[in-house]
């Protein structure tokens, strides 16, 4: 099931056109990553499901209540995160009732006291934000670079937090961002888009089955070890003077066995796979 169905969507500025999808639907209860450089469409796209800007053509339909944070969040600085709770109720026109402390304890604010906003960490910041969004009690997320500016640990806080409304609350979340390596932590899908048009669609399961582990070696002789890799039917990719990358599962001594009989020495090695960003820039040709 579905809760966003997008369907021939355009968007032009005069003759330029930055979006065409003729077709995207994001599943209910997952956390589907939006993966683009600056420029693609990612903000664009997110803006008109918003209702912020209107597509030239097409349609998009949205199955459930719905928030979002795009850009920076818009918080009361001079107020603490519960007077900001309280005025986000107000604003909905939506009774109080007990949640705001609720809420705030949810996301992890509940010792704030009388901190004002504006002497919050940027992490307590978009927790706080996020926990004005949830008033509306909604069943989808949107999120624009959430993760944008945070220190290591306001990330791990904000990615427990966006894993534990998705699983506690079943809130489905769309979320764009730069920093990939994070995304791979926790999303359950990703949507690649370059040049304001969807170039790949996966799931997590089938991004695992296609980011290969592989074996980052340092030679002696990378002519020797070319020669030794075809003659035994290997698997690999030169990276530089003196490294490659050995997609083969190898018993080191036997590995080094075999390259002394072409009188080429393993200097170094490491197990690694394919992250990622390794896979989005092959999508898109290198360009980062």
């Amino acid at each position: 099931m579905a809760v966003i169905k997008i369907s021939g969507l355009k968007k032009s500025y005069g003759k330029k056109e930055v979006l065409n999808i003729p077709d995207l639907q994001i599943r209910t209860n997952s956390i589907s990553a939006f993966i683009g450089k600056n420029g693609a469409g990612k903000t664009t796209l997110m803006r008109i499901l918003c209702g912020l800007q209107t597509p030239t053509e097409g349609s998009v339909q949205i199955e459930s209540k719905m928030s979002a944070l795009i850009e920076t969040p818009a918080l009361y600085k001079e107020m603490t995160a519960k007077e900001n709770m309280m005025q986000q109720f107000r604003i909905c026109g939506m009774e109080e009732e007990g949640r705001a402390e609720k809420l705030l304890q949810l996301v992890g604010l509940e010792n704030t006291g009388f901190k004002r906003v504006k002497n919050f960490s940027l992490g307590m910041k978009q927790k706080l934000a996020i926990a004005m969004i949830l008033v509306g009690n909604p069943k989808l997320i949107i999120l624009d670079e959430p993760i944008n500016g945070l220190d290591p640990q306001g990330i791990n806080d904000l990615r427990d937090l966006i894993v534990k409304l998705n699983k506690e609350q079943n809130i489905t979340f769309f979320i764009s961002s730069h920093i990939l390596d994070e995304m791979a932590k926790f999303c359950t899908d990703y949507i690649f888009i370059d040049e304001g048009r969807i170039i790949h669609i996966m799931t997590d399961e089938e991004l695992k089955n296609q980011c290969e582990k592989y074996l980052h070696i340092t030679v002696s002789n990378m002519e020797a070890f070319t020669k030794a890799a075809e003659e035994n039917n290997w698997k690999y990719e030169v990276t530089g003077q003196d490294t490659a990358k050995l997609f083969e599962e190898v018993v080191i001594t036997d590995f080094v066995n075999e390259l002394s009989k072409y009188e080429c020495q393993l200097m170094k090695c490491s197990n690694e796979e394919i992250s990622l960003e390794d896979f989005y820039l092959n999508l898109v040709g290198g360009k980062a």
